[in-house]
């Protein structure tokens, strides 16, 4: 996935390869030195990956925060032979992979 990020209204500055990165692609988990989407935080079987929500409080004043999915980084045969790969919980127990020994 080829992207080259122009920076938008909203942006912030990697310190690392002093560039600019929209905060889109920066929420979306865009990495610079692949040029693609980051896969660490997604699920390989069903693509389940990180939503945003709201915490709460008591007085129902609204913050914004992340819902992380349940991921378990595990040795499992894919089509390119055994890796490693994250996968959710609910895949884990469904048995819709199968690991590698």
């Amino acid at each position: 996935m080829a992207h080259i990020c122009k920076g938008g209204k909203t942006s912030v500055q990697c310190s690392v390869l002093l560039v600019t990165i929209c905060l889109k692609c920066y929420y979306r988990g865009y990495n610079l030195y692949t040029k693609e989407v980051d896969t660490v935080a997604v699920c390989y079987v069903c693509g389940k990956k990180k939503t945003t929500g709201n915490n709460v409080s008591h007085a129902n004043n609204k913050t914004r925060r992340w819902f992380h999915p349940n991921l378990q980084t595990i040795r499992a045969h894919t089509d390119k032979g055994p890796r490693k790969v994250s996968i959710c919980t609910r895949c884990l127990h469904s048995g819709l992979i199968k690991k590698a020994i």
